[in-house]
């Protein structure tokens, strides 16, 4: 049967038409719509080297319209800190990518470096980005950037599912250099007097009316300080007396090496502990007669007309000594102490060969009222009319801390190094073995180094010397600090298990640094370097980075821009060496990859091996 109104169909088909069109454009432009909106995500690390903070965090403009950046806010242990606009100026803030506007499909980073510790050690925080059409955040945890390695998302996501077929090295020792400095400023400060007695020191006065000091030629090396007595019926010492006063101190050592004249009469020579304005105090003492020695502790007062003199002793046994050109040292520490609800001081006594052999100790207790206020050297002859002694001193230290050691804080990756202390002549005064921590040369015998006014400090791997520093006068109770570059004289290494990831300081980076071994790369596989990140790149003056002898081609930044990111891809066949060259103006971070391929016509490597790079001026 057809149709009996024709214009009725028409009318039907232009309304569906209407209709369908309606819809179509109603989803086209729904879905257009939904592509203009932006679509803005954000990674965000932040890591120390140092003192220095570094805050990176990565943008991408995933789709839709241009956004302009107008705020950056992050959480801080101290609140909410703005980055942009910035509210600090201790803070850098560099845009790296872009400048505040992202476009679709656009990558931007957003650094900020500071002095300032914002953040604590593995705790997490936040940070705000606002843009003009959207807002979003991001996470971080603020840890070492030798474990962050700072990099982009995703570089290192397959990092550790397999070992690669190279792995990082640090070159062998022999190239290694070890930095002497100090002493430290604490340990100086401690070690409140010494002296060679190469001339006379000053600020020393003499106690007693029978006794004769003076600089003497006959020291242990040089020059010494003699005194003399001879007994005429009032007192039978006389004491060379410090004018400083030691009250103050809770604990103090003095040392000084001691010898007697070939005078086959009794003598006594040794250190003064003085109280009461000088009217008593104690004495520790060497009693020498014909070639035995004994140590002691004298008990010292001033009686009614007389000057202060011995008034009992007790000894340890006789020690046969030598007559003639024999030098003990003797070594007195005393600290104050509780003895029941009485003050009280405790009194150690060493004395030893000058070669360090101890011969002879004891500690005493005793009460006293009054803290000691001097110190000072001490000679004794028998209290008989005509009686003579004859006592030399030498290297005499008052110190607050130990004088019998030089102390090493020794940071580096070699294990067994040697450290030796050198006089001025070059003779060795004392060797010790040092391992990373602090280690502790023993110069008991020589507590101030050679004649006093210079020394030398040399640190050996095997029989290759490998630092040497030519110091002013060394004294027992210094602290140096000894740091050693492996590898190269510019850098210290952290290289992780397998050799899978690389963090190098490369120091004093503002002198020139020219074609230093910086790892040697073990293995065989097509491989090239790639300098994947970068902060503060404009403080280089240049950086040239190669496989040397493998790659024709070099990393390459030149002023603060890069004119070649990559080497060439070359082969590695048992070994290979990365070989930096470089000068900077300011710190600058460098992330570059150690990238392997099965076949080096391949553009997406099989395994890539971090090498991240502090450059320190």
């Amino acid at each position: 049967m057809g149709i009996e109104h024709p214009y009725l169909a028409v009318l039907a088909t232009i309304m569906f038409a209407v209709a369908f069109a309606s819809t179509t454009y109603f989803y086209i432009n729904m879905y257009t719509e939904s592509f203009k909106i932006p679509v803005v995500s954000a990674y965000s690390v932040a890591c120390y080297v140092g003192n220095t903070t570094y805050l990176a965090i990565t943008l991408k403009h995933e789709r839709g319209e241009a956004l302009e950046l107008q705020e950056i806010k992050i959480t801080t242990d101290s609140g909410l800190l703005s980055l942009y606009p910035l509210q600090d100026s201790n803070i850098t803030v560099d845009m790296v990518g872009f400048n505040g506007v992202l476009r679709a499909g656009q990558l931007g980073r957003v650094v900020a470096t500071t002095q300032q510790r914002l953040f604590s050690v593995n705790r997490s925080y936040t940070a705000l980005l606002i843009f003009d059409k959207t807002t979003t955040t991001t996470g971080f945890t603020y840890i070492s950037c030798s474990e962050l390695m700072l990099v982009s998302p995703g570089v290192w996501q397959a990092l550790y599912t397999a070992a690669p077929p190279l792995r990082l090295e640090i070159p062998q020792a022999e190239t290694a250099t070890a930095i002497i400095t100090g002493p430290t400023p604490d340990s100086e400060s401690a070690v409140l007097f010494y002296t060679d007695f190469e001339e006379n020191p000053g600020g020393w006065s003499v106690i007693g009316d029978s006794g004769v000091w003076a600089i003497s030629d006959h020291g242990y090396k040089g020059r010494a300080l003699e005194g003399s007595i001879s007994y005429g019926g009032n007192s039978n010492i006389s004491m060379y007396v410090w004018n400083e006063d030691i009250s103050s101190f809770s604990s103090l050592w003095i040392t000084s090496k001691i010898t007697f004249n070939t005078s086959t009469q009794k003598a006594q020579g040794g250190i003064a502990l003085l109280q009461q304005n000088l009217l008593e105090g104690y004495a520790v003492v060497i009693t020498r007669q014909d070639s035995y020695v004994s140590l002691g502790v004298c008990t010292l007062e001033k009686k009614k007309g007389q000057n202060i003199g011995i008034v009992s002793c007790s000894y340890n046994d006789s020690i046969e000594f030598g007559r003639e050109n024999s030098w003990g040292v003797l070594v007195v520490n005393f600290t104050y102490i509780k003895i029941g609800n009485k003050n009280g001081v405790t009194l150690y006594s060493y004395l030893y060969t000058p070669s360090g052999d101890k011969l002879a100790s004891f500690h005493r207790q005793m009460k006293v009222i009054n803290e000691f206020d001097y110190t000072g050297l001490l000679i004794g002859c028998e209290p008989t009319v005509g009686a003579t002694a004859s006592v030399f001193f030498d290297d005499l230290v008052i110190s607050t801390s130990d004088p019998r050691y030089i102390t090493f804080n020794y940071v580096g990756n070699l294990e067994n190094i040697y450290i030796e202390v050198l006089d001025e002549r070059d003779y060795v005064v004392n060797s010790t073995i040092a391992s990373p921590g602090v280690a502790k040369l023993g110069v008991v015998g020589d507590a101030v180094v050679g004649t006093g006014s210079a020394g030398k400090i040399r640190v050996l791997h095997g029989d290759s010397v490998i630092g040497e520093k030519i110091l002013g006068p060394i004294v027992g109770g210094f602290v140096y600090n000894v740091t050693l570059y492996a590898g190269s004289a510019c850098c210290t290494y952290t290289v992780g298990a397998n050799g899978m990831f690389a963090y190098i300081t490369v120091h004093g980076a503002s002198t020139p640094i020219e074609n230093t071994t910086l790892l040697t790369v073990k293995g065989s596989a097509y491989a090239r370097l790639l300098l994947v990140d970068s902060v503060n790149i404009t403080n280089i003056d240049f950086l040239y980075l190669e496989l040397r002898g493998l790659s024709s081609q070099r990393i390459e930044v030149i002023d603060g821009e890069i004119a070649s990111s990559s080497t060439s891809t070359e082969l590695v066949q048992g070994e290979g060496y990365i070989v930096l060259s470089v000068a900077v103006r300011g710190g600058a971070l460098l992330s570059i990859a150690l990238e392997t391929f099965s076949d080096p016509s391949l553009v997406i490597p099989t395994s890539r091996i971090p090498i991240f790079l502090y450059l320190e001026p």
